[in-house]
């Protein structure tokens, strides 16, 4: 829960498909 926004802040383009693989 916690990964998914760290994960948007680095790579904005993947955000949305890294959101969608861990929720």
């Amino acid at each position: 829960s916690s990964t998914p926004p760290v994960i948007q802040l680095s790579q904005p383009s993947s955000s949305a498909l890294t959101t969608t693989s861990e929720p």
